[in-house]
Protein backbone atom coordinates (compact mmCIF):
# COMPACT_ATOMS: atom_id res chain seq x y z
CA UNK A 1 0.00 0.00 0.00
CA UNK A 2 1.45 3.38 -0.97
CA UNK A 3 2.06 5.71 2.03
CA UNK A 4 1.04 9.22 1.78
CA UNK A 5 3.64 11.89 2.82
CA UNK A 6 2.32 14.33 5.16
CA UNK A 7 2.43 17.84 3.48
CA UNK A 8 5.40 19.89 4.23
CA UNK A 9 5.65 23.83 4.85
CA UNK A 10 7.92 24.43 1.59
CA UNK A 11 4.65 22.59 0.09
CA UNK A 12 2.10 25.27 1.28
CA UNK A 13 4.67 28.09 -0.29
CA UNK A 14 4.84 26.16 -3.51
CA UNK A 15 0.92 25.61 -3.50
CA UNK A 16 0.37 29.00 -2.95
CA UNK A 17 2.65 30.50 -5.98
CA UNK A 18 0.79 28.38 -7.80
CA UNK A 19 -2.20 31.09 -7.72
CA UNK A 20 -1.96 33.37 -10.75
CA UNK A 21 -3.90 36.31 -8.86
CA UNK A 22 -5.69 37.08 -5.30
CA UNK A 23 -9.08 36.29 -7.22
CA UNK A 24 -7.93 32.64 -8.27
CA UNK A 25 -6.05 32.28 -4.58
CA UNK A 26 -9.40 33.39 -2.89
CA UNK A 27 -10.91 30.65 -5.09
CA UNK A 28 -9.35 27.73 -5.30
CA UNK A 29 -9.57 25.81 -1.73
CA UNK A 30 -13.26 27.80 -0.58
CA UNK A 31 -15.26 29.29 -3.16
CA UNK A 32 -17.52 32.12 -2.39
CA UNK A 33 -15.12 32.42 1.04
CA UNK A 34 -13.13 35.67 2.00
CA UNK A 35 -9.76 34.39 1.67
CA UNK A 36 -8.78 37.98 1.02
CA UNK A 37 -5.01 37.60 2.07
CA UNK A 38 -1.81 35.26 1.99
CA UNK A 39 -1.71 35.21 5.40
CA UNK A 40 -5.71 34.22 5.86
CA UNK A 41 -4.80 31.78 2.57
CA UNK A 42 -1.54 29.95 4.57
CA UNK A 43 -3.06 29.96 8.39
CA UNK A 44 -6.30 27.67 6.24
CA UNK A 45 -3.52 25.36 4.89
CA UNK A 46 -1.61 25.14 8.32
CA UNK A 47 -5.22 24.42 10.08
CA UNK A 48 -5.62 21.66 7.33
CA UNK A 49 -2.17 20.54 8.39
CA UNK A 50 -2.57 20.24 11.88
CA UNK A 51 -5.35 17.82 11.43
CA UNK A 52 -3.39 15.47 10.42
CA UNK A 53 -4.51 15.80 6.04
CA UNK A 54 -2.25 14.22 3.88
CA UNK A 55 -0.81 16.13 0.60
CA UNK A 56 -3.16 13.88 -1.73
CA UNK A 57 -6.54 14.90 0.08
CA UNK A 58 -4.75 18.63 0.13
CA UNK A 59 -4.45 18.76 -3.41
CA UNK A 60 -7.44 16.79 -4.81
CA UNK A 61 -9.02 20.55 -3.49
CA UNK A 62 -6.76 21.98 -6.01
CA UNK A 63 -6.75 22.84 -9.78
CA UNK A 64 -4.41 20.25 -11.71
CA UNK A 65 -2.26 22.98 -13.07
CA UNK A 66 -1.53 24.20 -9.52
CA UNK A 67 -2.14 20.22 -8.07
CA UNK A 68 0.50 18.83 -9.94
CA UNK A 69 3.19 20.85 -9.00
CA UNK A 70 4.18 19.05 -6.11
CA UNK A 71 5.27 15.33 -6.59
CA UNK A 72 6.02 12.53 -5.51
CA UNK A 73 10.20 11.46 -5.63
CA UNK A 74 9.11 8.92 -8.09
CA UNK A 75 7.42 11.65 -10.23
CA UNK A 76 4.10 10.44 -9.86
CA UNK A 77 1.13 12.48 -9.05
CA UNK A 78 0.67 12.70 -5.15
CA UNK A 79 -3.32 11.48 -5.38
CA UNK A 80 -3.29 7.70 -5.84
CA UNK A 81 -3.31 6.89 -9.35
CA UNK A 82 0.72 5.66 -9.68
CA UNK A 83 0.44 7.39 -13.63
CA UNK A 84 1.86 10.60 -15.21
CA UNK A 85 -0.63 12.54 -15.08
CA UNK A 86 -0.94 16.41 -17.19
CA UNK A 87 0.50 19.13 -15.41
CA UNK A 88 -1.84 22.24 -17.05
CA UNK A 89 -4.07 22.52 -19.38
CA UNK A 90 -1.21 23.58 -22.19
CA UNK A 91 0.20 19.99 -21.78
CA UNK A 92 -3.06 17.77 -22.57
CA UNK A 93 -2.76 15.27 -25.13
CA UNK A 94 -3.83 16.86 -28.16
CA UNK A 95 -4.47 13.91 -29.94
CA UNK A 96 -7.03 12.62 -28.20
CA UNK A 97 -8.70 16.25 -27.30
CA UNK A 98 -9.65 16.67 -30.82
CA UNK A 99 -10.92 13.71 -31.22
CA UNK A 100 -13.33 13.76 -29.04
CA UNK A 101 -13.89 18.01 -29.80
CA UNK A 102 -14.48 16.44 -33.51
CA UNK A 103 -16.68 13.54 -32.36
CA UNK A 104 -19.15 15.51 -30.00
CA UNK A 105 -18.97 19.04 -31.43
CA UNK A 106 -22.29 18.55 -32.86
CA UNK A 107 -23.64 15.87 -31.40
CA UNK A 108 -23.26 15.99 -27.74
CA UNK A 109 -21.87 13.10 -25.47
CA UNK A 110 -24.94 11.45 -23.40
CA UNK A 111 -22.30 10.07 -20.88
CA UNK A 112 -22.57 14.08 -19.74
CA UNK A 113 -25.22 16.62 -18.69
CA UNK A 114 -26.25 19.11 -22.03
CA UNK A 115 -27.00 22.75 -21.11
CA UNK A 116 -28.95 23.75 -23.92
CA UNK A 117 -28.21 27.51 -24.98
CA UNK A 118 -24.98 27.46 -22.26
CA UNK A 119 -22.91 24.50 -22.82
CA UNK A 120 -19.97 26.20 -23.71
CA UNK A 121 -17.37 25.14 -20.98
CA UNK A 122 -19.20 22.47 -20.31
CA UNK A 123 -18.16 21.17 -23.82
CA UNK A 124 -14.26 22.66 -23.29
CA UNK A 125 -14.12 20.91 -19.92
CA UNK A 126 -15.06 17.91 -21.30
CA UNK A 127 -12.35 17.96 -24.09
CA UNK A 128 -9.93 18.94 -21.37
CA UNK A 129 -10.51 16.01 -19.80
CA UNK A 130 -10.47 13.82 -22.72
CA UNK A 131 -7.09 15.17 -23.20
CA UNK A 132 -5.75 13.67 -20.07
CA UNK A 133 -6.10 16.33 -17.37
CA UNK A 134 -7.92 14.77 -14.50
CA UNK A 135 -10.32 15.74 -11.85
CA UNK A 136 -9.72 18.24 -9.05
CA UNK A 137 -12.15 19.61 -6.37
CA UNK A 138 -13.46 22.64 -8.03
CA UNK A 139 -12.76 21.05 -11.21
CA UNK A 140 -15.04 18.27 -12.39
CA UNK A 141 -18.37 17.93 -13.49
CA UNK A 142 -20.38 19.79 -12.88
CA UNK A 143 -18.45 22.63 -10.64
CA UNK A 144 -18.24 26.28 -11.66
CA UNK A 145 -15.10 26.21 -13.43
CA UNK A 146 -16.75 23.05 -15.26
CA UNK A 147 -19.41 24.49 -16.76
CA UNK A 148 -18.90 28.35 -16.48
CA UNK A 149 -16.53 30.33 -18.51
CA UNK A 150 -15.07 33.16 -16.33
CA UNK A 151 -14.27 30.69 -14.23
CA UNK A 152 -12.70 28.21 -15.77
CA UNK A 153 -10.52 31.57 -16.99
CA UNK A 154 -10.03 31.73 -13.19
CA UNK A 155 -8.71 28.08 -12.51
CA UNK A 156 -6.62 27.78 -15.59
CA UNK A 157 -5.50 31.25 -16.16
CA UNK A 158 -5.33 32.98 -19.82
CA UNK A 159 -3.15 35.06 -21.67
CA UNK A 160 -2.89 36.89 -24.85
CA UNK A 161 -5.14 39.69 -24.88
CA UNK A 162 -6.56 40.67 -28.05
CA UNK A 163 -9.51 42.88 -29.59
CA UNK A 164 -8.52 41.85 -33.12
CA UNK A 165 -9.46 38.84 -34.21
CA UNK A 166 -6.71 38.99 -37.30
CA UNK A 167 -4.04 39.22 -34.74
CA UNK A 168 -5.06 36.50 -32.27
CA UNK A 169 -5.72 34.24 -34.72
CA UNK A 170 -1.50 34.41 -35.80
CA UNK A 171 -1.39 32.99 -31.98
CA UNK A 172 -3.23 30.18 -31.70
CA UNK A 173 -1.95 26.28 -32.82
CA UNK A 174 -4.17 23.07 -32.18
CA UNK A 175 -5.06 22.33 -29.30
CA UNK A 176 -5.88 25.21 -27.22
CA UNK A 177 -8.78 26.82 -25.69
CA UNK A 178 -9.76 30.03 -26.19
CA UNK A 179 -12.24 32.64 -25.06
CA UNK A 180 -14.54 35.54 -25.37
CA UNK A 181 -15.09 38.26 -22.93
CA UNK A 182 -18.08 40.07 -25.05
CA UNK A 183 -18.49 42.93 -23.04
CA UNK A 184 -15.39 43.87 -22.44
CA UNK A 185 -15.94 43.94 -18.59
CA UNK A 186 -13.68 41.55 -17.43
CA UNK A 187 -15.84 38.43 -17.65
CA UNK A 188 -15.21 35.61 -19.82
CA UNK A 189 -18.33 34.62 -21.86
CA UNK A 190 -18.26 32.18 -24.00
CA UNK A 191 -14.73 29.03 -24.31
CA UNK A 192 -14.10 27.31 -27.67
CA UNK A 193 -11.21 24.67 -28.62
CA UNK A 194 -8.74 25.28 -31.29
CA UNK A 195 -8.61 21.38 -33.17
CA UNK A 196 -7.02 22.00 -36.06
CA UNK A 197 -5.15 24.79 -38.17
CA UNK A 198 -6.70 25.89 -41.28
CA UNK A 199 -5.71 26.71 -44.82
CA UNK A 200 -3.93 29.78 -43.57
CA UNK A 201 -2.49 31.61 -40.52
CA UNK A 202 -5.45 33.26 -40.71
CA UNK A 203 -8.03 30.83 -39.91
CA UNK A 204 -8.44 27.79 -37.64
CA UNK A 205 -10.40 24.71 -37.36
CA UNK A 206 -12.66 25.55 -34.02
CA UNK A 207 -14.66 23.20 -31.87
CA UNK A 208 -17.32 24.45 -29.62
CA UNK A 209 -20.81 24.32 -27.90
CA UNK A 210 -23.16 26.88 -28.16
CA UNK A 211 -23.58 27.08 -31.21
CA UNK A 212 -22.63 23.35 -31.63
CA UNK A 213 -19.83 23.21 -34.49
CA UNK A 214 -16.82 21.58 -35.90
CA UNK A 215 -15.63 24.82 -38.28
CA UNK A 216 -13.01 27.08 -40.00
CA UNK A 217 -13.12 30.07 -38.01
CA UNK A 218 -13.82 31.86 -41.20
CA UNK A 219 -16.94 29.76 -41.75
CA UNK A 220 -20.36 32.30 -42.16
CA UNK A 221 -21.57 30.30 -39.12
CA UNK A 222 -18.46 31.06 -36.83
CA UNK A 223 -18.76 34.62 -35.50
CA UNK A 224 -15.18 34.20 -33.77
CA UNK A 225 -13.60 36.48 -36.94
CA UNK A 226 -16.08 39.15 -36.30
CA UNK A 227 -14.59 41.95 -34.15
CA UNK A 228 -17.07 44.33 -32.06
CA UNK A 229 -15.99 47.22 -30.24
CA UNK A 230 -16.44 46.04 -26.61
CA UNK A 231 -15.04 42.11 -27.09
CA UNK A 232 -11.79 40.84 -25.77
CA UNK A 233 -9.88 37.41 -26.53
CA UNK A 234 -8.14 35.13 -24.54
CA UNK A 235 -5.69 32.01 -24.49
CA UNK A 236 -7.10 29.89 -21.59
CA UNK A 237 -4.08 28.55 -19.87
CA UNK A 238 -1.49 30.59 -18.42
CA UNK A 239 2.12 28.71 -18.48
CA UNK A 240 4.50 31.97 -17.88
CA UNK A 241 5.29 32.38 -21.18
Amino acid sequence: MKMQRKVRPADINTLYSCACSIREKRYLLYENSALESRGYFMKKLRNMLCSGISSAMLLSALPVHAANMVTTTDGHDERGTGEETVRCIWDINVTKATNYAKKYANNPNSSYKYYSGADCTNFASQIAYAGGLRYALVWQPYTKPWINANFFGIVWGKKGKSTKWSTFVKQLIPGMFIAADFGGDGALDHVAYVAANGSSSSNKYIAQHTANYYLRSDSNKSNWKNDTASRVLWIIGNNGS
